[in-house]
């Protein structure tokens, strides 16, 4: 349960700061089920669930942040750049945590279970999580040095809003 809530809250954080819009549509399309951090998502992304639409759930994501935070042109631009330059290092570990999950469904599908099989499928998925916490957690810096002090107060502000919801929702 501990572990879900991180990730979860790792998620919540990262569309928050969109430097892990792309990382968290992965994620989202591999866990496959609807949580607190997926009705944030949505709310953000202007609509429920996963629709498939990944690029323009993105898109949208990016767009109502940065009418949240009020960004400049100089902003958007800049933050882009910084998703950009970041795409080809979290798109390999998007496709290995889809790969990953579909593993994971194979081995189990029709009552099948091999707990050893599982574990080795459940640690490559672990890493494939840490280093997309990683990359988060860069991007998540760069983009932070993009906005002003009344900007990320805002962002502050937002993010412990989502975090008592998700605490109140998981009872944490």
């Amino acid at each position: 349960m501990k572990t879900n809530r991180k990730v979860i809250g790792v998620v919540v954080v990262g569309i928050l700061l969109a430097a892990v819009s792309l990382g968290l549509t992965a994620w989202a399309k591999a866990q496959e089920f609807r949580t607190a951090a997926h009705a944030e998502t949505a709310f953000l992304a202007g609509g429920p669930g996963v629709d498939g639409n990944a690029e323009a759930r993105i898109r949208r994501a990016l767009e109502r942040l940065g009418d949240y935070l009020d960004l400049s042109d100089t902003q958007k631009a800049q933050i882009q750049a910084i998703l950009e330059v970041e795409r080809p290092k979290v798109e390999p570990l998007m496709r290995q945590t889809l790969a990953t999950r579909q593993q994971l469904l194979d081995s189990t599908k029709n009552g099948q279970f091999d707990e050893a099989q599982v574990q080795a499928i459940a640690a490559a998925q672990g890493q494939n999580f840490a280093a997309l916490i990683v990359e988060k957690e860069r991007v998540k810096t760069q983009i932070y040095g993009v906005l002003t002090d009344a900007q990320r107060a805002r962002l502050e502000k937002l993010r412990g809003r989502i975090e008592a919801r998700l605490r109140a929702h998981f009872g944490a």
